[in-house]
């Protein structure tokens, strides 16, 4: 994809929407008048990236790198990969939501007025051997799920975030 001033077509078209939205509201809140200046604009093109599968020798070597680096990051692939968690539903994840009887996780909509599912519901997903094994091995009856010493206040941070690390497991199971 073409880049203008270092930045991506993806990065600009979604520069544009925000400044289109931005001027729509003072233009609702009767701030400013007049024609948008971003009616005219079309979104420049992009590249789709294909969707990437992996398979479970690849499954196996990400948790075994994992389960090697630290018990926060083993948590959040076992979480991830297993039961298709999100980044957020993970790291906001607690202990009281696994049913470890019912061998289920229930993901909760909202936790503190915190959003933590996509569509605000809570979701149940079942756990599989592997995933109850993992969970197992780190094991408390209260609390956040993915242990953490570094916590920020803020309604926009995460608790902690797994991206350095994921990548570089990733990087070193090969996948």
């Amino acid at each position: 994809s073409s880049k203008v001033l270092g930045h991506s077509n993806a990065t600009i078209n979604d520069d544009v929407s925000r400044l289109r939205a931005l001027f729509n509201f003072a233009k609702d809140e009767g701030w400013i008048s007049g024609k948008s200046p971003f009616v005219k604009i079309k979104k420049l093109p992009t590249e789709s990236k294909p969707v990437r599968y992996i398979n479970s020798e690849q499954i196996n070597a990400v948790l075994e790198v994992a389960e090697r680096v630290s018990p926060a990051i083993h948590l959040f692939c076992g979480l991830a990969v297993l039961a298709g968690l999100r980044k957020k539903e993970a790291v906001f994840g607690h202990w009281e939501w696994v049913d470890w009887k019912g061998r289920a996780i229930t993901v909760q909509g909202e936790d503190e007025g915190r959003c933590i599912t996509k569509s605000k519901r809570h979701r149940t997903i079942p756990l599989n051997e592997r995933l109850l094994a993992i969970l197992g091995l780190y094991r408390k009856s209260e609390g956040y799920i993915i242990p953490t010493d570094r916590y920020s206040e803020g309604k926009w941070r995460y608790r902690y975030e797994p991206r350095k690390a994921f990548t570089s497991v990733v990087r070193a199971a090969g996948v």
